[in-house]
């Protein structure tokens, strides 16, 4: 996939694709929440995905 199919898709289902088909690299933690980074593949380089994680909606 790329990253202009990625971004016709609605939230909803880049989320479910970034969990689903996407390499997870990394998190971070800041006093808001954290973020997780994944890489998807394409027939190039891939590109990156952020996934936000808000602790308050729990």
């Amino acid at each position: 996939m790329t990253l202009y199919m990625f971004r016709l898709l609605s939230p909803d289902v880049q989320l479910h694709f970034a969990l689903d088909k996407s390499t997870f690299l990394a998190n971070r933690w800041e006093d808001e929440g954290g973020v997780n980074l994944y890489h998807l593949a394409d027939e190039g380089r891939g590109f990156f995905v952020e996934v936000g994680i808000d602790e308050q909606r729990s």
